[in-house]
């Protein structure tokens, strides 16, 4: 029973890791992205016509 139940746990602790993993990407990403965007709309602003 205590077996089964620690791999339970081990189960949940992978599975939230992953999940951590997955978001810090995602948010790495975003943030990623908004900085490009921000870096392009710069050089844009900054080309003289």
């Amino acid at each position: 029973m205590t077996n089964q139940r620690w791999g339970l746990q081990h189960i949940v602790a992978i599975s939230l890791s992953m999940e951590l993993k997955v978001i810090n990407f995602a948010i790495k990403m975003v943030i990623g992205l908004s900085v490009s965007d921000n870096f392009e709309l710069k050089m844009v602003s900054s080309v003289p016509e």
